[in-house]
């Protein structure tokens, strides 16, 4: 019942105010459909705009009874949702009778970062059981995986590993495994296992000479020097080194080729080096060949070539990678699509036309992305007056169900550029299909109006907030004051604090106290001041604010001034002598002498009695 007096004040204040001034996330698991007549990806929880990392896989349908064969997504399907044991093993030792490839491994494993148990006992298997011999790439893959305090004790037996069989891993990955760890001593060992990594005499050795080198015809010169064979981890360590000088690591590349055959590790290894702009177009042939030798990108290597292209602004070449892994066995998933979609649109001048190239191979494909997604999408296609192609956008988005996080983002997105109104019909468009807005859908919209100086508008919207039966959080009246004061509509804001603050038994931040008093101080209004301190007290909060009122009292306020902030301050218990003490010589130390024996005469006997007081 107090609540539902406290909202209804609060609104009645609201549009009193306006008055004067006129005169999301539900995830959706991976499902094993086994009779299916669409060509469709079952949808992940991965958000369009979110920060947050979405962990769901999605695979395609097949039009066909799904089997455990050797498809990659099968691998992760089965291991995912069973419990591991013989029973498991023999399942997958049945329907996986030849050595599964190196690109089929770092793809099961990747499916498995969120859950390292899993993991770990695929890795024990297909290493221990199925003639696999795991390269530096997987137990890279493996370290990150396991580092975390639970499985600490692994992390030890592969770094061992590692450091036994003279295994490299790439900065990007020392950088993320390092960053987990929280065993000291372990730290201290994988960063001696590093240095000692970058001291090979070989790879040093060969490095300078390939530095030194003005054509393949020298590299492979100095390459038949060297009598003994490179192995895996020697070529990748040189590649990696060579990352700066992409053409003498494509020279060394090709030196080995000429006496040794490359695998799928040296491909990708050298792919990561290749993708640059100076390097594109051997890049492109690198893939080629890649492809004729029969070995495919894996989906970890895809994910930090994609993250260089990003981070290059290539946007071009980023989709291309990622339509050439779906028409690969190791498919993206969708939050990979989504990275695509997001950075085309976050470009200063979008390229809508390779943004809708890359939809309609999505769609093509089955993918289903979260309904934010295709709204944004369309909002942007609308934009530059392509409303015929933001409609098929909009088709796309019929099976689609809404998502209350997702809509949060676009919305967030739309106040930050001023796009208010687009902002506000979303949330609306997001009531219709189903979603409630809670308390920090209109937070963000008020923010937004308030951040445009639009404050009439923000005031509108929390009234509307209000009707619904919400409830404001600290942060949004935290917006709300602030941006009253800074358009000059401090008593607004004075009255909407005291207001909620009364009736609905509401507790404020110390900050919005402190600038609210602040202000009203600034233009001499300290009985309100005073009421605001009060009611903080009363709320059993005592911000930081009693020196602005000794300051103004002292250089502006009366003796009786004096008094009511004493009074104010007996709201609990009565103030201690330091307390009028300091009152007594802040008006001292302004040489008002005469006021401050005046205020000691109307102090409580045992204050005008303190051995500290002296006048």
């Amino acid at each position: 019942m107090k609540r539902a007096k406290g909202i209804l004040a609060s609104l009645r204040v609201v549009e009193s105010l306006l008055l004067n001034r006129a005169s999301p996330t539900r995830s959706l698991h991976f499902q094993a459909t086994h009779y299916s007549h669409s060509s469709q990806l079952f949808a992940s929880s991965s958000s369009f705009l979110s920060n947050q990392k979405a962990y769901t896989y999605v695979f395609p349908n097949t039009h066909q009874k799904l089997h455990f064969s050797s498809k990659p997504e099968s691998i992760v399907e089965l291991v995912t949702e069973s419990g591991w044991s013989d029973c498991l093993e023999m399942e997958l030792e049945k329907s996986h009778l030849t050595t599964l490839r190196y690109e089929t491994v770092i793809y099961v494993l990747k499916n498995l970062e969120e859950n390292p148990q899993k993991a770990l006992d695929f890795f024990n298997w297909v290493s221990g059981k199925n003639g696999f011999k795991p390269c530096s790439m997987i137990y890279t893959l493996m370290l990150k995986i396991l580092a975390n305090k639970e499985t600490m004790k692994e992390v030890w037996i592969f770094i061992k590993k590692m450091s036994d069989e003279g295994c490299d891993i790439d900065e990007e990955m020392y950088s993320t495994v390092l960053s987990k760890l929280t065993s000291n001593a372990l730290k201290k060992f994988f960063k001696k296992m590093k240095q000692e990594s970058g001291i090979d005499a070989t790879v040093t050795s060969l490095v300078d000479v390939i530095l030194k080198s003005r054509s393949n015809d020298d590299v492979e010169k100095k390459l038949g020097e060297v009598k003994v064979k490179l192995s895996e981890n020697t070529i990748l360590k040189i590649i990696r080194a060579l990352h700066q000088y992409p053409f003498k690591a494509l020279w060394f590349f090709r030196s080995v080729g000429s006496v040794q055959s490359h695998n799928a590790v040296t491909y990708n290894g050298i792919l990561k080096v290749l993708a640059q702009e100076q390097s594109i177009d051997e890049f492109w042939c690198m893939v080629e060949e890649l492809k004729s030798a029969g070995h495919y990108i894996d989906i970890d290597t895809y994910t930090k070539l994609s993250r260089q292209f990003f981070r290059r602004r290539m946007l071009k070449e980023a989709v291309e990678l990622c339509e050439l892994m779906m028409d690969s066995p190791y498919k993206p998933l969708v939050e990979n699509c989504s990275s695509v979609f997001r950075e085309i649109l976050s470009s200063e001048m979008p390229d809508l036309d390779l943004l809708l190239r890359f939809f309609t191979k999505c769609e093509s494909l089955g993918y289903i992305f979260p309904k934010a997604t295709y709204e944004c999408i369309r909002k942007s296609l609308n934009s530059e007056g392509r409303s015929d192609e933001g409609k098929k956008i909009l088709m796309a988005m019929r099976n689609v169900k809404a998502d209350n996080n997702n809509y949060r983002q676009v919305v967030i997105g739309l106040c930050k550029a001023r796009r208010l109104e687009e902002a506000r019909k979303i949330l609306d468009e997001m009531e219709e299909q189903g979603c409630v807005r809670d308390v920090k859908n209109w937070t963000i919209l008020v923010q937004g109006y308030c951040m445009a100086g639009e404050i009439d508008q923000a005031l509108k919207c929390y009234s509307e907030m209000l009707k619904k039966n919400l409830i404001a959080d600290t942060n949004l009246i935290e917006v709300l004051v602030n941006s009253l004061c800074g358009n000059n509509k401090v008593d607004s804001a004075y009255t909407l604090v005291i207001n909620i603050g009364d009736n609905a038994n509401f507790s404020h931040w110390r900050a919005t106290y402190k600038n609210l008093i602040r202000k009203l101080l600034g233009e001499k209004k300290l009985e309100k001041a005073i009421n605001l301190f009060r009611l903080a007290l009363k709320n059993n909060d005592n911000p930081p604010v009693f020196q602005l009122f000794v300051d103004y009292i002292s250089k502006d306020g009366t003796v009786e001034d004096a008094r009511k902030l004493l009074k104010a301050l007996n709201v609990k218990e009565e103030p201690a002598p330091s307390t009028y003490i300091r009152i007594l010589q802040s008006f001292v130390k302004v040489g008002r002498q005469p006021e401050a024996r005046i205020l000691l005469q109307k102090f409580p006997d045992h204050i005008r009695n303190h051995p500290d007081i002296c006048l």
